[in-house]
Formats: structure tokens, C-alpha cells, sequence
């Protein structure tokens, strides 16, 4: 069974290797074993997680910084 896993706020981690086909047709190939999936569409690899959502976080506040 191939394993699946939703990293928050990160992309989607499939075991590989993997064949993903976007919307618009196009076939995208992995064989690593390892595949992170873009969620947040930044990566300029898309669908291919390029780790963009990184650069792309908000900010922490202070008021959240004092609550962690």
C-alpha cells in the first residue's frame, strides 16, 4: 500500500515512486522514493514541491510567540 501524509501548513509526502497528471494534462515522473507534492502552489517545480511555502509563511507574531 502506497502511504500518503499531509505535512501541515507543507506539502503532501508520497511514498514513490509516482506518476501525478495535472489538470491541464501534462504527466509528471518521479522515481525517488520519497515525493512532496506542492500545496501551497508556489513552487516554481509545480506539482513538484519546491519548498517555497518556507519563504512564504507569515511571520510569527509577538502575541503568538508569548503563548507557544
Amino acid at each position: 500500500m502506497t502511504r500518503v501524509q499531509v505535512v501541515p501548513n507543507g506539502p503532501i509526502l508520497i511514498d514513490g515512486p509516482v506518476r501525478i497528471e495535472t489538470p491541464d494534462g501534462r504527466v509528471v515522473e518521479s522515481d525517488r522514493f520519497m515525493v512532496a507534492v506542492c500545496t501551497c502552489r508556489r513552487s516554481k517545480n509545480y506539482p513538484l514541491c519546491d519548498t517555497s511555502h518556507r519563504r512564504c509563511r507569515p511571520a510569527r507574531t509577538k502575541s503568538l510567540e508569548r503563548s507557544s
